[in-house]
């Protein structure tokens, strides 16, 4: 079977599945197979490709990745949160990614983290929350969210290259989060928070 061929067969069982409904096993298995042939053809909803698509769940023997050991994020929202910047801070080097939509999204999950840390959780507990209920937080629906996630890892992806190849938002089945790294939240002139270690 031809490769292009191999693709619209792959195309056209997506296809057959709306985004309210689960893929099955079966054709997850084939796609995450296929990622190569996936990257030329549209993709379902619910395939989000990210650097390591395998490992969906955590694992208490795995380390805590960092995005980059001396980054650190610095969330600056508008006192009525309606503006969300993002600066990025590397060693001596700073970075103005600017007012964005998907800042506050990223925010939202830091004050997820930051809460999650308050209460004890351990490092790999802290700040994961089901896609569905982040967009219900944000008031936006979920393929607006994964838009809004695709393009923060896009910015991050440009901005710290070749410093780094882990980005800020970690994807497992269902669920999200910031990864670990430092940051600082604050809203108006009141630091809310955040981690600095």
């Amino acid at each position: 079977m031809s490769n292009r061929v191999h693709q619209e067969v792959i195309q056209s069982r997506l296809d057959d599945y709306s985004e309210d409904q689960p893929l099955p096993e079966e054709l997850l298995g084939i796609a995450l197979r296929e990622i190569p042939a996936l990257l030329t053809i549209r993709t379902h909803p619910q395939l989000v490709l990210w650097p390591d698509p395998v490992r969906t769940e955590e694992s208490p023997s795995t380390p805590a990745h960092s995005v980059t050991p001396d980054l650190v994020l610095h969330f600056e929202l508008s006192q009525n949160e309606e503006h969300a910047r993002l600066r990025l801070e590397m060693g001596r080097q700073h970075i103005d990614l600017g007012e964005r939509i998907h800042h506050y999204s990223l925010a939202t999950l830091a004050r997820l983290r930051m809460h999650d840390a308050q209460r004890g959780l351990d490092l790999h507990s802290q700040g994961w929350v089901a896609t569905e209920d982040l967009a219900r937080m944000l008031g936006v629906d979920s393929p607006y969210l994964n838009i809004q996630i695709f393009r923060a890892r896009q910015q991050f992806s440009n901005a710290l290259a070749p410093h780094s190849t882990r980005l800020p938002v970690e994807r497992r089945r269902g669920e999200v989060r910031l990864s670990q790294c430092r940051f600082t939240v604050r809203r108006g002139a009141l630091l809310e928070g955040g981690s600095l270690r």
